[in-house]
């Protein structure tokens, strides 16, 4: 009886965790391989059997070879055919009739066809090598970026004022953040509804009735080349609102990554004067022209004849389809693109480059985009990692010169000397100055209007902290009192882990695409979580709660900045 209790107790232990396994889903295909193959060899193993024949000499037979094996392998390819997407699935029975044909016939607009997306991608893929590995060629990029490491650490107070420096230099410091920022943050909550995740389990369609609006639809489509999206309208504000949603998906990650810049044409221009031919983001384009035929005939029969105003917003992968879905949507209706006309807004929160220089700035008299602190996807370019490499190209110059090259055994004691030294010892091997001037030379050496390089769109909102004030990173939003971080005592001790990793935002410049502090990607810690809703929410609550009160505290630059 107890033997059989442990026996159930077994059976269940395993099937519990095999329900855990199963829930992240490519793990029980791994474990169920591995069993398999263990078990088939073993299995195999077990049953061999030495005979002796006629003859006095000794043979061996064995069953089948990996019998249990196979059948476990055989459900594993099972299970990985159920996570397939159907749109994949659809397509494999006839990719391999297609690819023998020496010219495969596809649409390179049609997304959800692996022949167009590997053809964009192997596209993409030729331009980085052509442009920023085989024109700057850094023999070592990847020590290179060691060594920058080692010096930003080496330079760790001088670097925070310079970049504190530049951001305050950037653009239009604006003293009082509400100015720009009032509203912000109901916005942003419905470009966050978008991903369909509303606190408390709450229907999209309860939320957004407590705040005036009605849903009329609610697309959770999951194809590349496609967004998913929520529109709602509000009889009482006369407005149209469409929120659409970023990526969270292996079908945004496509959409995402197909993203060469490309020539697309317009009906009319989308500004007075404008060209009716433009550069985009290939993915995001096609994408936002689908959402764009497809809400056509509401804006035309419905909103323009009623005279509602139209509001798009959405994060990240939606803040850029809802920039470009706005830009469309002005070349087709007139009433849109009318001179000093506030029919169409766009809200754009973390937005990854989609359009050329020109473009991009001429998109300011409609459209806002909002960039948190050091966010690595609106500086996530194809410029800007030109401007990477060509700054490890100096930080490679300078390895040489000192003999720090790692190509012999003295050149490798050196490097490993300089790069395990405390941040007291030594003397690192560029100084603040020679960063800076390297850093002017990368921006200049890189063309704006390259037609390959691409920005975030219309008028740029920075939220940005301060790295050079002490405590930086180490209190969210407030202490149990509601004070704002800066009047917090230096000896504040965040509570939570939580509260350590989050960085709020205290100051705002205003610029545009082409800010100098967009064409740099910000190499800081929290550049993947500056990037987060969890972190714009903070940002954007923390900066609306104060900004009424001008502070001379966040108004000006430090003395010490300056010095």
């Amino acid at each position: 009886m107890v033997e059989e209790d442990k026996v159930t107790d077994i059976k269940q232990s395993v099937n519990n965790m095999w329900n855990g396994v199963k829930r992240v889903g490519i793990a029980p295909l791994l474990l169920t391989f591995g069993i398999g193959y263990r078990v088939g060899i073993h299995a195999t193993r077990a049953t061999l059997q030495r005979t002796v024949s006629s003859s006095g000499t000794i043979a061996t037979k064995s069953n089948p070879p990996y019998v249990l094996a196979a059948v476990l392998v055989a459900f594993a390819a099972r299970e990985l055919w159920k996570t397939f997407p159907d749109w994949i699935k659809r397509q494999i029975p006839y990719l391999k009739r297609r690819y023998k044909v020496e010219e495969v016939d596809f649409d390179p607009d049609d997304m959800t066809s692996l022949p167009a997306i590997a053809a964009k991608l192997q596209s993409l893929f030729a331009l980085a090598q052509e442009k920023v590995v085989d024109a700057v060629r850094v023999p070592n990029p990847q020590l290179a970026f060691i060594a920058l490491l080692k010096i930003f650490v080496q330079l760790k107070d001088e670097r925070s004022r310079d970049r504190d420096r530049r951001y305050s230099e950037a653009g239009k410091n604006v003293e009082n953040p509400k100015d720009v920022l009032e509203g912000m943050d109901d916005m942003f909550e419905f470009a966050e509804w978008a991903y369909d995740e509303l606190p408390d389990e709450k229907p999209l369609s309860e939320a957004l009735k407590e705040k005036g609006f009605t849903l009329i639809r609610h697309d959770k489509v999951a194809l590349p080349g496609s967004v998913a999206h929520y529109i709602a309208i509000s009889k009482e504000r006369k407005e149209a609102l469409i929120g659409i949603k970023g990526s969270s998906s292996f079908e945004d990650l496509l959409t995402d990554c197909c993203m060469q810049a490309q020539s697309f044409d317009l009906k009319e221009p989308f500004i007075k004067g404008g060209p009716t031919e433009i550069r985009a983001h290939e993915g995001i384009m096609l994408a936002s022209k689908r959402l764009a035929d497809e809400v056509e005939v509401l804006v035309e029969e419905l909103l323009l004849p009623s005279k509602y105003k139209l509001v798009i917003t959405g994060h990240s992968l939606g803040a850029s389809a809802a920039a470009l879905l706005g830009m469309l949507l002005r070349s087709r209706f007139a009433q849109l693109r009318q001179e000093n006309s506030n029919l169409l807004k766009v809200w754009a929160f973390a937005s990854p480059p989609v359009l050329d220089y020109d473009a991009a700035l001429a998109c300011t008299p409609f459209t806002t985009t909002i960039v948190n602190n050091s966010d690595i996807i609106p500086r996530w370019s194809l410029s800007n990692l030109l401007i990477v490499m060509e700054y490890l190209k100096n930080v490679h110059n300078r390895l040489e010169e000192r003999g720090m090259t790692a190509k012999d055994w003295k050149s490798t004691k050196s490097l490993f000397h300089m790069l395990t030294q405390s941040e007291e010892e030594g003397t690192p091997i560029m100084t603040m100055d020679e960063i800076r001037a390297a850093m002017t030379a990368a921006n200049a050496k890189v063309e704006l209007k390259d037609p390959d390089h691409l920005y975030v769109a219309g008028r740029v909102i920075q939220m940005y902290d301060l790295w050079s004030k002490e405590g930086y990173g180490q209190v969210s939003v407030a202490d149990k009192e509601g004070a704002h971080p800066s009047k917090l005592s230096n000896n504040t001790i965040p509570e939570t882990e939580t509260e350590q990793n989050t960085r709020t935002a205290e100051r705002v410049n205003v610029d545009n695409g082409a800010s100098s502090i967009l064409r740099y990607i910000e190499l800081d810690s929290r550049m993947l979580t500056d990037h987060l809703s969890p972190a714009y929410r903070s940002s954007l609550n923390n900066l609306l709660s104060y900004g009424a009160a001008k502070m001379d505290e966040l108004a000006t630059i430090p003395a010490e900045l300056s010095d």
